[in-house]
């Protein structure tokens, strides 16, 4: 009877080896996005920041790809680019690179299954997925607080809880949204949130987000009186292409400023702020900042600021094709964030002093899919276009930020992505735009 017991114990053990081995998915259900959490790592998608940057080659990969494994918790699908908020009958403008072309009959609105299943994917493994508005390129804003109500609606019926006749993604429901604006005007989008948070009430039992992403210099030239209005979860800054990104650690890198306003000036005592990176050399003009200094740097701004939620990159494709060793910078970064759990001890990663500190150099300030800056055009306060020409931020003797004019680069996350040159021909501020 024992011997027969431990054939089978020994049975089982195997079996749940192989199935193990066979779907290493299952052995990654455990890691469940939890807002409250210190360790918790972004990835915007959408743009093909890296399949613009390196013509010739394999660029995004599909959206459930990214979540495979546990390193991505969020998802930022960028963006949706056009309002066309003062037309009641107005389709919104989206833009997913080459991952989504196709539209729906008689309409500019693009109709994206394979996105939708690459939704309901990423959240049955645990991860949320937000939708990111605006970037570095576009035309979106709002004339009127009415027109942000109604828009609002809009996005509530066509994207999240609501009901449409036309749903870019079908079924799927994104969990929130996320504003990455990068020019015009400030007028609508407290109005904005307030609405859509109404609208999540509608769900009792399902939690929606609104994040944003502002850059570094504070406040944002473009939500700096937006962030201390609404009430937001997360806000994804991003610390490069600006005098006060992680290359000036700890000098001039400003991280208090916005821990300070999280506890001191936030609708949201608990918004947590994110740590925004490039995700390579090629992510961003400026910014990167390789593994082993990361490992330096994560834990100690982790340890210093409550506010700390995690790390926000741009882009996914970015990260995912930067080899650093035997992992992908991803990987890199969310070993670091949770090498002792959600605790703020510094992690010890492997040596990556002597192996290339990206995937190429570094691209032109002006292709597409590098974190540029943008501009306002003056004759439209709602458009807002790459600019190789606007001046970037200089560095100032006493570490304070520009007069207004946050500059936000294109391409990368706006916010700390690569949305200098709308990531592939797009809008991603600060990323590769």
């Amino acid at each position: 009877m024992a011997a027969g017991l431990s054939s089978l114990a020994i049975y089982l053990v195997f079996s749940i080896g192989i199935l193990l081995h066979s779907y290493p998915n299952i052995a990654a259900q455990a890691r469940i996005f939890d807002p409250n959490r210190k360790d918790n790592l972004a990835l915007y998608w959408g743009q093909n920041s890296f399949g613009v940057t390196h013509a010739g080659m394999l660029g995004q990969e599909a959206l459930e790809d990214y979540c495979q494994n546990d390193s991505a918790d969020i998802l930022l699908l960028s963006f949706l680019n056009v309002f066309n908020a003062a037309s009641a009958g107005g389709v919104p403008g989206l833009d997913f690179a080459e991952t989504c072309k196709t539209t729906f009959p008689n309409t500019t609105l693009l109709h994206c299954p394979q996105i939708a299943k690459g939704i309901k994917y990423c959240q049955k493994q645990g991860k949320i997925v937000l939708l990111s508005l605006g970037g570095a390129a576009g035309s979106y804003g709002f004339a009127s607080e009415d027109e942000a109500r109604q828009f609002a609606d809009k996005l509530w019926d066509m994207f999240m809880g609501g009901s449409a006749d036309l749903r870019p993604f079908d079924d799927a429901v994104v969990d929130g949204v996320d504003l990455d604006i990068e020019g015009g005007q400030s007028t609508g989008y407290v109005t904005l949130v307030g609405r859509l948070r109404e609208k999540f009430k509608q769900v009792p039992d399902r939690r929606f987000y609104v994040t944003a992403a502002p850059q570094c210099p504070f406040p944002d030239g473009y939500l700096g009186s937006v962030i201390d209005s609404a009430h937001l979860d997360m806000v994804f800054v991003q610390f490069y292409n600006n005098w006060c990104s992680a290359l000036s650690y700890p000098s001039q890198f400003n991280f208090d400023d916005w821990d300070n306003w999280a506890r001191d000036r936030s609708l949201n005592p608990d918004v947590k702020v994110y740590f925004g990176l490039p995700g390579s050399t090629t992510a961003a003009r400026s910014g990167y900042i390789d593994p082993t200094e990361l490992a330096r740097i994560i834990p100690d701004v982790r340890s210093k600021y409550p506010s700390f939620g995690g790390v926000s990159m741009w882009d996914a494709s970015q990260g995912a094709s930067n080899k650093i060793g035997d992992k992908s910078y991803t990987q890199h970064v969310a070993d670091i964030l949770r090498a002792n759990g959600d605790t703020a001890e510094p992690a010890q990663p492997e040596d990556t002093s002597k192996v290339p500190k990206g995937d190429g150099e570094t691209a032109e300030s002006t292709q597409i899919g590098i974190d540029e800056p943008t501009t306002p055009n003056p004759t439209n306060p709602s458009f807002t276009t790459p600019s190789s020409t606007a001046p970037t931020p200089s560095i100032k003797d006493d570490g304070a930020a520009p007069e207004t004019t946050a500059v936000k680069s294109t391409g990368g996350r706006g916010h700390g992505h690569d949305h200098s040159q709308h990531k592939h021909h797009c809008c991603h501020r600060g990323r590769d735009e």
